[in-house]
């Protein structure tokens, strides 16, 4: 193992000064190679300025613009042509940018600076535009002093800001027939250039921008952030700063971002403005990573390779040890009757014999401890112990055993059942995590006091009141001292009104039985057909209320009469015959769990998802205790389902306890929606590590296996959710337990269901 781990070393070693030196020349054709986009970048948008700018040309010494400024000439001193010629250049204008939408705006001015036509391609419907605004720009900025210095005829052009966008100014002059100058400005619009600088990020895998000041104010001019920002939101770094200095530079720093990144920057002049180009620092040096990643795999292999020769040359050479080796394993197979070899003169042999005189001790013990005394002896605890097992299982009473650090070592299905929990969810955890508080209570004052039995009173919501007997278990172990050892507790639990007195119970149970037959029979004559009666007219009741109420003619008043006539006495028929069957029970002294379909429900219609919203604001505090967290998630907002509200509640919090307890996940998922025509509630966790796409996949293919099971899963007795059952079943609901495997694992999930209502 130490040859391995330092011939690993080695070779990492040397694979690390390998990729070094390759990292070195990565960098510098890096940097070549952003150097070359970013120039690639600048000749591109020069390339666009001489077109728009040949362009901006033409349009300027078009015959329209021509004969509009003769016109002008023309008109002076006549002060209403001079307005009507405006007003054309302004038409003609107004049609040149619908044309071209790359232009933004136009106007003509004098040499003096004086603006004689103007239009918006955002307003050139406007007929009365005032130029006050604009001549004032024009006379207070480079543009007038320009043009009333620049006696040439060329053109120029240069970045500005119009409605706090960028625009490229296009300045062409034109003269008359008298020969005094005119200017024409084009406004153009950077849609495009910003469109090469993008195409070229994507082509290129790069981020390059275009940053400068434009009037005094900071400006990410092209680019992702086009537009221009406020000064403390402007992105900076030493870079950029570099680049606004009209400085040039390549190299790898961070970003604005605080990303390592490997740019080049410098100034353009045409635009005044800086051009960075930049690509992230790991992609640009991935070809590196996976040549070291790749040569560390190779020479892992290879080391792995050298050593599995190397072992087997040694094991060539160490058969004898070999061959102890092969004995041992066989002794431990219980193959008392081998002997390892002693034929030769070294440690190993000296090694051989030492063993066998082991072994032989060995065997003179084993023999004694094998004594058919003892064999009779062991196999009558172990009867013992499968009897005690099988009556635990086939008992009507819960029965649970704790060890001396209070972990719940057995508990058999009754058990479960009542403090509806798991059977495998309770082995080997703490009492105080699965008992009712009473009966923990009832744990722990037992201890304090050092009671050897303990006999408390507790109810389950919903199910009834139930005794508990908790008793300690000892064991004697018969030696000089005679010491004894506590084992752990046994705990046994039935309902309240069992009779606890068995022999009295006996004694009696002929008598009780030919009595309880009797008040049986006549309270059947009695109560059976009140029964029939009133689900005939609940049944009668809803169909009126689903089916044949909402055709009939809603403006009728005469028939909403007879509607609410017809609702108000089968209410009162229903009231009355619930009160007379409750009259019957009463009068019989029948069990509660008898005429459970008498009893008044506490049925009201409510939205699931407002229900689960109060609920999760109380679980998610128990899911941070247990460091989890709680997803809720409803793809039916608009769910109503009919049930005892307070009821539905307590199984829902019920539920989500035994999933908090639950510590192998952390993420915890309660989700609605409707499947057939049925409100779904799933509760359940997985891995926090699942990503959200794979939790979507989860609960999909739950959904289908639940629309392919179609809610027919069974209940086996142990899961503690019989009862859960059995009260949605009284509002025609059902809970099953269903199983989803994802990533080589599993998860558990509680599917409720429930009749859907509108």
């Amino acid at each position: 193992m130490a040859f391995t781990i330092a011939l690993e070393i080695l070779a990492i070693f040397i694979v690390y000064l390998s990729n070094l030196n390759y990292l070195d020349n990565l960098k510098a054709s890096s940097i070549d190679k952003i150097n070359y986009i970013r120039i690639d970048q600048e000749e591109q948008i020069r390339q666009w300025l001489l077109k728009e700018q040949n362009t901006s040309s033409q349009i300027s010494n078009s015959s329209d613009v021509k004969r509009g400024i003769e016109a002008l000439n023309k008109s002076k001193g006549n002060e209403i042509e001079v307005v009507r010629v405006s007003n054309n250049l302004k038409s003609i204008f107004g049609r040149i940018i619908k044309s071209n939408q790359e232009i933004d705006s136009m106007l003509l001015f004098e040499a003096t600076g004086k603006v004689i036509a103007y239009a918006d391609g955002e307003a050139v419907q406007k007929p009365n535009s005032s130029y006050e605004k604009i001549q004032t720009m024009i006379r207070d900025s480079n543009l007038y002093i320009t043009s009333k210095n620049d006696d040439s005829i060329s053109s120029f052009f240069y970045l500005t800001i119009k409605d706090n966008q960028p625009v490229i100014a296009f300045v062409n002059p034109t003269f008359d027939g008298l020969g005094n100058r005119f200017n024409v400005l084009i406004n153009v619009k950077t849609d495009q250039i910003n469109q090469l600088v993008i195409n070229n990020n994507l082509k290129t895998d790069t981020d390059s921008y275009l940053i400068g000041s434009l009037n005094g104010n900071p400006a990410l001019i092209f680019g992702e952030l086009q537009g221009v920002v406020s000064r403390e939101s402007i992105p900076t770094n030493l870079v950029i700063e570099n680049a606004l200095l009209r400085q040039r530079g390549a190299g790898f720093y961070k970003n604005y971002a605080d990303v390592n990144v490997v740019g080049s920057y410098s100034w353009f002049a045409p635009l005044n403005i800086a051009i960075i180009s930049e690509v992230n620092q790991d992609k640009a040096l991935s070809v590196s990573n996976r040549i070291f990643r790749n040569m560390i795999l190779i020479s892992t292999g290879l080391v792995i390779l050298i050593t599995f020769i190397f072992y087997f040359i040694v094991r060539q050479r160490i058969q004898t040890i070999t061959r102890i080796s092969d004995i041992a394993l066989s002794v431990s197979q219980d193959n008392f009757d081998a002997r390892f070899p002693t034929g030769y003169n070294d440690e190993i042999g000296a090694l051989g014999i030492a063993l066998n005189h082991m072994l032989s001790r060995f065997r003179r013990f084993r023999q004694q401890v094998l004594d058919p005394k003892d064999i009779s002896l062991n196999s009558e605890i172990d009867q013992y112990g499968e009897l005690l097992h099988s009556f635990i299982e086939i008992t009507s009473e819960g029965f649970t055993f704790l060890d001396t650090n209070n972990l719940i070592l057995r508990i058999n299905s009754n058990f479960a059942e009542i403090i509806s929990t798991s059977i495998a969810d309770s082995l080997g955890v703490t009492y105080e995590e699965v008992f009712p508080e009473k009966l923990s209570e009832a744990v722990r004052n037992m201890q304090v006091n050092s009671q050897e039995t303990y006999q408390v009173k507790f109810s389950i919501p919903y199910q009834g009141n139930y005794v508990a007997f908790l008793s300690n278990v000892f064991r004697k172990i018969t030696n000089d001292l005679d010491q004894i050892h506590l084992l752990g507790k046994v705990i046994v639990v039935y309902a309240e009104h069992k009779t606890d007195n068995l022999i009295e119970s006996n004694k009696y149970a002929l008598v009780e039985t030919s009595l309880n037959k009797d008040r049986q029979e006549l309270s059947q004559k009695l109560s059976m057909p009140m029964i029939s009666l009133l689900g005939f007219l609940k049944l009668t009741k809803k169909k009126l209320e689903d089916t044949i109420f909402p055709k009939l003619a809603s403006t009728d008043i005469k028939t909403l009469k007879n509607i609410q006539q017809i609702e108000s006495n089968l209410e009162s028929m229903i009231a009355e015959g619930t009160q007379l069957a409750k009259s019957i029970k009463e009068a019989f002294c029948e069990d509660e769990g008898a005429n459970k379909g008498l009893q008044i429900n506490k049925r009201s219609r409510f939205y699931v998802d407002e229900v689960l919203k109060n609920i999760a604001i109380n679980a998610e505090k128990l899911f941070a205790s247990k460091s989890s967290k709680l997803i809720l998630e409803n793809d039916a907002p608009l769910a109503v389902i009919e049930t005892d509200r307070e009821q539905f509640e307590y199984i829902i919090n019920l539920l989500l306890a035994r999933l908090a307890q639950n510590r192998e996940f952390r993420t915890a998922l309660v989700q609605t929606k409707v499947i057939d025509g049925r409100a779904t509630i799933v509760i359940g966790k997985v891995n926090s590590l699942l990503t959200r796409s794979q939790v979507s996949s989860v609960l999909s293919n739950l959904t289908y296996l639940c629309q392919l099971k179609g809610g027919n899963s069974k209940l086996t007795k142990g899961m503690g959710l019989l009862n859960i059952q059995k009260m949605l079943s009284e509002y025609g609901g059902n809970i099953t337990v269903e199983w989803v495997d994802s990533n080589r694992e599993s998860y558990k999930f509680y599917v409720l269901t429930f009749l859907a209502r509108s």
